[in-house]
C-alpha cells in the first residue's frame, strides 16, 4: 500500500460487480470491500484483486478485520437494511469507540421507517443511531426520501450531503451506444420492435401493468414482442402470455448487449408500503445504451430521469399512460432516434462515472485530513 493515501474500508452483505467494478477508478484513496456474501454470481477473479475484497464471517471476524486494516475512513451500512448491517453497525460503533477513524454513512432507503419497520426495530435503530451519531462524519444520501428518513431521526443538516456514493454512475465505455443504419422512412415503423424489461419479476417492479399495456399494444403493433431479463418474484405467472419472452437473470457482463437490443425499456415501479425506486440504475444504464426508457415517478425516479432527455415519465399504475408512450415509440423513428441521442449526452453529462468518482476521492481526501 501506498502509505500517503487514505485507507477506505467499505463494508457490505453482498458484493456485486457493477457496483464493485467502478471502485478500480479510485487513484489517490486505498479502498478494501468487506463483504458476507456474493450472491449475485457474477464477480470475475479479477473482480475480487481490485480493489481488495475480504470476506467476514460473522463480527469477531469484521471487527478483527477493522482492527488490521487500520482504516482512515470506514463506510458503515444503514442499520435498518437488514440483520447483517445492524449487526456491522454495531462493530462499527465498537471499533469507534476505540479507535477513531473517520466514519460515512451512504443512505439509499427513501421509505419512511415508520412503514417499513415494526416498532421494537424502530426503538433499535433509534438507539443505534443516537450513538453512532457522536461518531458518523458525513451521511451521504441518495435521494430526497433518504434526506428526509434522517431529518426525521434528527441528525444535523450539515453532517447530510448528497452525492452519487455506492451507484457510482454510468462506465460510458461498457454501457455505449450501436450504430444504427439511418431510418429514412419515418412514417412506417421499423419491425419487429422489443420493448425490454430489466428487474426482478414482481408486482412493485409493475410487471402486471407492462403485461396489460402489452396486451393492448399487440392489438395495433402485433410483431411487437416483449421480453423481461430478471429473477423470479411474485409476478412470475403474470408473464405467460403470447409475445412475451422471459430469458431469466443476466450476468451483469450481458448487461449492455441487451440493453441495446430494444426499441424501448419499460421501468413501471409501483411504490409499496416497504420499497420505491431509489435511483433506477438500470434506467440509467438503458439511456447510456442509447435505449429510451419509459418509467413511472415512484421514489427518487423524477430526480434521475428527465422528460424529453430519453425519458418519458408517467405516473404510477397509469396503463393508458404506458400505452400512449409505447405507441409514440413505436410509431415514431425519429422521434425514437432523438430521445436516444438525449439520453445518451443526458447521462454523459450528468452520470459519468468518472466524474463522480473524481469528485467522491476529492470529498474523501478532506475527509481524512
Amino acid at each position: 500500500m501506498n502509505t500517503h493515501k487514505k485507507r477506505l474500508v467499505i463494508i457490505s452483505q453482498t458484493i456485486r460487480r457493477d457496483l464493485q467494478a467502478p471502485l478500480r477508478l479510485f487513484k489517490h484513496i486505498d479502498i478494501v470491500h468487506l463483504y458476507e456474501n456474493a450472491s449475485y454470481g457474477d464477480m470475475k477473479k479479477e473482480d475480487f484483486n481490485v480493489p481488495r475484497t475480504l470476506q467476514f464471517q460473522g463480527v469477531r471476524d469484521l471487527y478483527n478485520n477493522l482492527v488490521t486494516l487500520k482504516p482512515t475512513i470506514v463506510q458503515v451500512p444503514e442499520p435498518w437494511a437488514n440483520k447483517t448491517a445492524f449487526t456491522s453497525a454495531v462493530v462499527v460503533l465498537w471499533y469507534a469507540r476505540h479507535f477513531h477513524p473517520r466514519i460515512i454513512m451512504p443512505v439509499f432507503e427513501n421509505r419512511p421507517l415508520n412503514d417499513k419497520l415494526p416498532k421494537y426495530k424502530r426503538v433499535l435503530v433509534a438507539l443505534l443511531m443516537s450513538k453512532l451519531n457522536n461518531y458518523v462524519d458525513t451521511y451521504i444520501v441518495l435521494n430526497i426520501g433518504a434526506r428526509k428518513l434522517l431529518e426525521n431521526l434528527t441528525i444535523p443538516q450539515p453532517k447530510i450531503k448528497k452525492l452519487l456514493w455506492g451507484s457510482w454512475g454510468i462506465n460510458v465505455n461498457e454501457f455505449t451506444k450501436i450504430n444504427h443504419t439511418p431510418v429514412t422512412n419515418y412514417q412506417s415503423p421499423v419491425t419487429p420492435h422489443t420493448i425490454i424489461f430489466l428487474g426482478r419479476v414482481s408486482k412493485a417492479k409493475g410487471i402486471p401493468m407492462l403485461v396489460d399495456a402489452f396486451t393492448e399494444i399487440r392489438a395495433t403493433f402485433p410483431d411487437v414482442t416483449l421480453t423481461i431479463a430478471g429473477p423470479a418474484g411474485d409476478a412470475i405467472d403474470d408473464i405467460k402470455h403470447t409475445g412475451i419472452t422471459s430469458i431469466g437473470p443476466l450476468k451483469n457482463t450481458d448487461v449492455p448487449e441487451y440493453l441495446r437490443s430494444g426499441t424501448v425499456l419499460v421501468m413501471p415501479s409501483q411504490t409499496t408500503k416497504e420499497w420505491e425506486e431509489q435511483v433506477g440504475m438500470v434506467g440509467l444504464q438503458s439511456l447510456a445504451c442509447g435505449t429510451p426508457v419509459i418509467t413511472t415517478n415512484s421514489g427518487a425516479i423524477p430526480e434521475y430521469f428527465k422528460n424529453g432527455k430519453g425519458a418519458v415519465v408517467i405516473d404510477e399504475k397509469d396503463t393508458d399512460g404506458l400505452v400512449t408512450a409505447l405507441k409514440r415509440f413505436l410509431n415514431d423513428m425519429r422521434y425514437r432516434d432523438e430521445q436516444s441521442r438525449k439520453g445518451r449526452d443526458y447521462i454523459e453529462k450528468n452520470f459519468d462515472v468518472r466524474k463522480h468518482i473524481k469528485q467522491i476521492e476529492t470529498f474523501l481526501i478532506e475527509l481524512g485530513e
